[in-house]
């Protein structure tokens, strides 16, 4: 026999990719925000050179982490980097994260 029905789940997902402009901060965050009110079922990070998909070495990802407002459900992605050594070339911090329609449960 066909069981109960569960609970409604999530539904429309994007994946939503940003880039940070190009810099050599010793520092770096980004967020993406999910729009149409979506929110943010999960992301993630990563380094970019300047120009290329290639990372320099010693800039790692330190944070990856949805955020939501007091109250409200989580709509944005934010990812945060940095420098362990000193370098010299640019960088950028590329930030994705899956918006959803998400059923309250």
């Amino acid at each position: 026999p066909q069981g109960r029905q569960g609970p409604p789940g999530v539904s429309n997902a994007r994946l939503l990719v940003e880039v940070s402009a190009a810099a050599s901060d010793t520092t770096a965050s980004h967020e993406v925000q999910c729009t149409g009110g979506r929110v943010a079922i999960g992301g993630g990070a990563r380094i970019l050179g300047a120009t290329t998909d290639d990372a320099p070495a010693g800039v790692v990802v330190v944070a990856s982490y949805p955020v939501g407002v007091s109250g409200t459900p989580q709509a944005i992605w934010k990812a945060e980097a940095m420098e362990l050594v000193e370098v010299t070339d640019d960088w950028r911090l590329e930030v994705r994260t899956v918006c959803a329609d998400a059923a309250d449960q």
